[in-house]
């Protein structure tokens, strides 16, 4: 039981990258233009290359067949032929893949060391305040967008006359940490004083149990569904951040490649860094239900 129920969370995941793939190579391919047609524009390239280019990249061929082409390509790791660049689309994307990935995984980690410790604080000591303090601040960055801390960012850092850090790693850390702070906050909260707030807990410190062993043995279990969904939904939701975060600070790395490509209106990229994105939060989304199942055996047990 406990094997399919694993089974089934990754035939799920499974089946939703291929429905995302599908989707993300129509709409690449259905928008207004192609790359073929700035070619065109161009007095200096003739009809005739135009139509070579269109018949080795197979841009005329039915739409069935440039899909299965391009979903074989993307199993070997290719993703296809980049129009642009003359390349293979992983050669262009893997790079700024890690970048982006090492900037979300250290946006995550800091987010939620920051939020977890004070919404710990805040559940312990609701009118206290680091409880007050944390509410504030939570609602303020609640309130401005990730674009308009870029650039509030930005600003600060161009009259500052420090350079150095733009395009660097710690600019659009700290914006992507500030902007999933609030939500990772709010909701944390909640979740703990509501575990705080049960019978089970009552009755541990009923029997004395106090301080740390009360919060790492009875309350944070208890509040470990809530937490683990909320982890889930902020791997999508920084990932999606990222992109802009990135195109506002020049930092190398999927947001400034996606936008370059809708530019020269380069499918294959534009559809890969559409999949790779959604990748990462269908990711996120199947470790939290793996964590779900390992700690809550209930979930395992229930019929889907």
């Amino acid at each position: 039981m406990h094997t399919n129920w694993f089974v089934r969370r990754g035939l799920h995941a499974a089946f939703l990258l291929f429905a995302v793939s599908a989707l993300s190579f129509l709409m690449a391919r259905i928008a207004p233009g192609s790359f073929f047609d700035d070619l065109s524009l161009n007095p200096q390239i003739q009809p005739e290359t135009i139509a070579k280019l269109r018949l080795r990249y197979g841009v005329d061929s039915p739409f069935p067949q440039r899909y299965a082409l391009w979903l074989a390509s993307a199993a070997r790791g290719d993703f296809g032929n980049s129009l642009a660049y003359h390349r293979p689309v992983a050669e262009i994307l893997w790079p700024r893949a890690q970048s982006t990935l090492a900037l979300t995984a250290g946006a995550l980690a800091l987010a939620w060391l920051l939020a977890l410790p004070l919404a710990m604080l805040c559940a312990a000591c609701p009118r206290s305040l680091p409880g007050h303090f944390g509410t504030a601040v939570s609602t303020v960055l609640m309130a401005i967008p990730e674009l308009l801390l870029a650039l509030g960012l930005l600003y600060i850092v161009v009259k500052a006359r420090l350079p150095s850090l733009i395009g660097g790693l710690a600019m659009p850390l700290a914006v992507l940490a500030a902007g999933a702070f609030p939500v990772l906050f709010t909701h944390a909260r909640a979740a703990l004083e509501d575990a705080s707030d049960t019978s089970y807990i009552r009755a541990a410190r009923a029997h004395g149990i106090r301080g740390a062993r009360l919060w790492f043995y009875f309350i944070l279990p208890a509040a470990a569904n809530p937490l683990i969904s909320l982890f889930g939904v902020s791997v999508g939701g920084l990932i999606g951040a990222s992109l802009v975060v990135e195109t506002v600070l020049s930092r190398p790395g999927l947001g400034p490649l996606f936008l370059e490509a809708i530019s020269t209106r380069d499918p294959d990229i534009v559809t890969a860094v559409m999949l790779l994105s959604a990748v990462f939060a269908i990711a996120g989304n199947l470790l939290a239900d793996i964590l779900h199942g390992i700690c809550d055996p209930r979930i395992r047990n229930a019929v889907p």
